[in-house]
């Protein structure tokens, strides 16, 4: 008796340090979210010429920066890029619509059969009435153990820090290409993330949500 006492014991342990050591990998693990084009394999969006950017945009995109990765400066400079592409891309354009895949969150649209239709629909009903559109895929997670780990805290807590990300990219293109309306997108586990950031952005209407299937 003593015996399985003691080893109960170590298994609540060992159960806890693993708990405690998953939580401190997740905490200290910060993802950029990569914006790409549908249809272009993972590539991310191009960074553009920054003489081409205003500055006050430039500025906000670095503040934004600081808000959310502080002295990261590896993360801080990567996420400047990655909100400097999509607004460079973006500027032009009338709507911009976003897919948040399901499972881990690093698939594309083109792995989601049911959503390519839907992608297409979208883009054709928009040309059919005029407007221009950029479509993105947004992978959420990196490919890899800690990523694994930080998507699996974000998911059982309703993506706290990711949704957060995804939300302040959404308005600062709101914030800055006054005429544009965006729509994000969701799948699965990617409807979570997506309700998560309109709840976020509840009082902008220039944005929309559209998201299928439950999640897990």
């Amino acid at each position: 008796m003593v015996i399985n006492i003691r080893r109960l014991g170590i298994l609540v342990a060992l159960t806890a340090v693993l708990l405690l050591g998953t939580a401190l990998i997740a905490l200290s693990y910060t993802s950029v979210g990569i914006a790409g084009s549908v249809g272009a394999g993972g590539v991310p969006l191009s960074v553009p010429d920054l003489s081409t950017v205003p500055e006050s945009v430039a500025e906000d995109a670095a503040g934004l920066a600081m808000e959310l990765y502080g002295d990261y400066q590896e993360r801080h400079e990567d996420f400047v890029d990655r909100l400097l592409a999509i607004y460079g891309e973006a500027k032009d354009k009338d709507f911009v619509v976003i897919f948040n895949s399901g499972g881990w969150g690093w698939n594309f649209l083109e792995n989601s059969p049911g959503w390519r239709s839907i992608f297409s629909g979208i883009e054709s009903e928009l040309a059919g009435l005029g407007y221009t559109s950029l479509m993105l895929d947004y992978r959420r997670t990196d490919e890899n153990l800690r990523g694994i780990i930080d998507e699996g805290v974000e998911m059982i807590t309703s993506y706290p820090s990711k949704a957060e990300n995804l939300a302040c990219r959404v308005e600062f293109l709101t914030n800055h290409i006054p005429d544009l309306r965006v729509i994000v997108t969701g799948e699965s586990d990617g409807t979570v993330i997506s309700d998560s950031v309109m709840n976020i952005l509840r009082y902008n209407s220039q944005v929309y949500s559209i998201q299928t299937g439950p999640p897990f």
